[in-house]
């Protein structure tokens, strides 16, 4: 079984370019494979599970909480407009005179 592998591995390296590329690629996604598939098997045996509680109270709070602070965030950004529009204002009339 050795040998065979020995006179495979002989065979790739004495082969043409094309021949290297292919084996390179195929035993690269091989190898990629069995990472991946004892990554899964870990996470699948080893990883706590994770329950999640619906909360119907966090939840109606956190929704308020976020509408509040969209509200807050656009009220704030309309009296910065409306103060630069009162400032632009002021600006131009003194300019005037």
């Amino acid at each position: 079984m050795l040998k065979k592998i020995k006179n495979k591995l002989k065979q790739i390296q004495e082969g043409d370019e094309k021949i290297k590329k292919r084996w390179i690629v195929v035993m690269s996604f091989l190898t990629m494979v069995f990472i991946i598939g004892i990554w899964a098997v870990y996470l699948k045996f080893y990883s706590p599970t994770l329950e999640i509680k619906e909360n119907k109270e966090i939840s109606d709070y956190n929704c308020e909480g976020n509408w509040q602070n969209i509200k807050n965030t656009f009220g704030d950004l309309k009296e910065k407009i409306k103060n630069l529009n009162t400032t632009m204002t002021t600006t131009t009339t003194i300019n005037e005179q």
